[in-house]
């Protein structure tokens, strides 16, 4: 997609119109957004590859009954790489285990199963599985949206920084020069404390 500039662009311009402006490099702008998509990339999901242990609660394709058969052994790898100081490895074991077998748990989703548990009072029976379903139920919050409202946050502090003009840092840098003489003099105001 990154050598396909002129397909996109005309698509754009078809169903918007043509940019207002004509001296605008687009394509350069076009690539600048590629490079930095790129060299975010590894960086934003080098953890993702620690997070299979979300398959061990995952019903897809009818993988519990694969698991029945096989131990989901890597997947659990990942999660006592990653959380094995909260989990006791050999009870978890056994309680997936039995929670493979059972027919009651096969067709609900981690949130689902999160709520028969804490109804039925099953958590005290299966405390792994209960802090095992908890954590993947936590994960979504605890990593996307956090993620993205930092992701948003720099975007905004940086166009806050790109918007600020030559009077702006003309008016910073009068304000640095009071704050100075006033140390100098001794006299201390309101506006010379914050800055």
């Amino acid at each position: 997609m990154r050598n396909e500039f002129e397909t996109v662009f005309a698509e754009t311009a078809d169903e918007v119109g043509e940019p207002c402006k004509r001296n605008v490099n687009y394509k350069q702008i076009y690539n600048e957004i590629f490079d930095n998509v790129d060299s975010h990339l590894e960086s934003r999901f080098q953890d993702y590859g620690s997070l299979g242990f979300i398959g061990l609660i995952s019903n897809e394709n009818g993988k519990y009954d694969i698991y029945q058969k096989q131990f989901p052994q890597i997947e659990l790898s990942n999660l006592l790489s990653a959380y094995g100081y909260h989990f006791d490895e050999v009870r978890l074991r056994n309680e997936l285990n039995v929670f493979y077998a059972a027919d009651d748990f096969k067709e609900k989703n981690s949130f689902e199963l999160l709520q028969i548990i804490s109804d039925k009072s099953i958590s005290t029976c299966f405390p792994q599985l209960s802090k095992l379903i908890s954590l993947i139920c936590t994960i979504p919050v605890s990593t996307t949206s956090v993620e993205r409202s930092f992701s948003a946050l720099k975007r905004i502090k940086t166009y806050s920084r790109n918007r600020t003009g030559e009077k702006d840092y003309q008016i910073w840098r009068y304000c640095q020069l009071k704050q100075i003489s006033f140390k100098k003099s001794g006299k201390r105001t309101h506006s010379s404390k914050g800055l």
